[in-house]
């Protein structure tokens, strides 16, 4: 039995695992999944019976509370190891130990507990261990290196949950997916799998929420995460403004189907002062699908069915009320407004889909009723997803020093005489001629 017991500070994703002997709770287990450094590394969230299917807690990016003895003095941060048997050591041993994470703080050698915040070097390398798309028998594997999309319409899943997203733009830490908090929930820090077209081949990455807001009374449901390992070849900004700019369009996953599909997005109609609906109605799957113009913006995003119509929140409100964190701003949800997940409705925005793979979408219900909530440095307006529109060209233009002569030598003679005779009109006609020169010269 190891003798290095940790408890976990915060709650976060799990990794499922069946012991071969007993296992404690707060036992740390190197998975058999990566290589050297690289391994897997969770956390018991309980006892575990031997060969007893139970969960580890990913640890990656956490902070632990950890009974460890040192032995040496530590400084801040400061590398600790895991040998296999789980033990925390601070050697890797020539590579035998894989890094735990860093101790936060400086200790004593006969101190008895260290805080350890856990490496995130593994965050991507968790698909099969935090859950895929294996409806048909095939999981998808995650992409350990930068993926570039073709198009910024991804699928998004977690869990059993299924719908749809965009990439709405990029900084130097990552791409931006914007999705539905009913599809992915409102857990910050909670890693998300997100299927992309790269080069005409779907490939899977991962994310994790960096901002999210949910209110069961109001019309707020979206929720963003952030991935490091994503670009695209375009991105699809949100419109702060009303929409513009129609014709519009949506594309997404109705029914979990892969690849995605295009409609038009018929009879747009506004509903309330946040709400958007068009025909025909959504199905499941599309949840958190974009409503774009035709100048490659996104307006709304798709989110609920009301009535025989699709119905999504507006961009405009989204910034709105996401920025001011203040929900009550959005208006309350109308009798008749559903969520695309459960039961499926017989036809969707992109109408009916025979002869394509169909995965049954559940929903992840978000952690509480009322939420608009943020990791650190995810301030919602100074994220790269917003459009920034052209300024107007200024109705002016710098003069040349002829064109400054000229203005010159006509204030001049406003100032003196009377009448026509105030006037050099030969000067003037000269002065004239050479300004139609240098139009004519800047014309060519």
């Amino acid at each position: 039995m190891p003798n290095t017991i940790c408890r976990s500070f915060q709650e976060g994703s799990r990794i499922d695992h069946t012991p071969s002997a007993d296992l404690g709770a707060g036992v740390i287990v190197v998975l058999n999944v990566g290589v050297g450094q690289n391994r897997i590394k969770g956390v018991a969230t309980s006892d575990i019976p031997a060969n007893t299917p139970g969960s580890l807690d990913a640890t990656h990016g956490r902070i632990y509370e950890c009974a460890f003895v040192p032995g040496s003095n530590l400084v801040d941060m400061q590398d600790i190891f895991v040998e296999p048997d789980g033990d925390l050591v601070l050697t890797s041993n020539s590579g035998a130990n894989p890094k735990f994470g860093q101790c936060v703080g400086a200790y004593l050698a006969a101190a008895t507990a260290v805080l350890v915040r856990a490496t995130f070097l593994l965050l991507f390398m968790l698909g099969v261990a935090l859950g895929q798309d294996c409806a048909d028998g095939q999981c998808i594997p995650v992409e350990a290196n930068v993926i570039v999309a073709d198009t910024p319409h991804v699928r998004c899943m977690v869990g059993n949950s299924c719908g749809s997203g965009t990439i709405c733009g990029f900084d130097e830490t990552g791409a931006y997916v914007l999705s539905n908090a009913h599809v992915w929930g409102t857990q910050l820090g909670k890693v998300v799998n997100i299927d992309a077209v790269v080069g005409g081949v779907q490939k899977r990455t991962q994310g994790r929420l960096v901002f999210a807001g949910y209110s069961s009374t109001r019309m707020v449901d979206f929720a963003i995460a952030l991935c490091p390992n994503l670009k695209s070849e375009r991105y699809m900004p949100l419109l702060k403004t009303e929409p513009a700019s129609p014709p519009y369009a949506t594309t997404g996953s109705p029914r979990c189907v892969w690849p995605q599909v295009l409609k038009q997005f018929g009879d747009p109609r506004n509903y309330g002062d946040g709400l958007m609906t068009g025909l025909p109605d959504a199905i499941g799957g599309q949840s958190g699908s974009a409503i774009y113009n035709s100048a490659g913006q996104q307006i709304a995003l798709l989110t609920w069915s009301i009535n025989g119509r699709c119905a999504g929140q507006k961009t405009s409100k989204l910034w709105q009320v996401a920025t001011t964190r203040n929900v009550l701003l959005a208006d309350m949800r109308p009798e008749g407004l559903k969520e695309m997940s459960g039961p499926f409705l017989e036809e969707g925005v992109f109408g009916l889909l025979p002869f394509v793979q169909e995965v049954q979408s559940g929903s992840v219900r978000p952690v509480t009723d009322n939420v608009i909530a943020s990791i650190a440095n995810s301030s919602m307006e100074q994220m790269p997803i917003w459009a920034n529109p052209k300024q107007p060209e200024p109705d002016c233009f710098e003069l040349t020093e002829q064109e400054k002569e000229l203005i010159e030598f006509l204030r001049k003679q406003a100032e003196t005489g009377v009448g026509e005779t105030k006037y050099n009109w030969a000067e003037i006609i000269r002065l004239v001629l050479e300004l139609i020169a240098i139009i004519n010269k800047k014309g060519n």
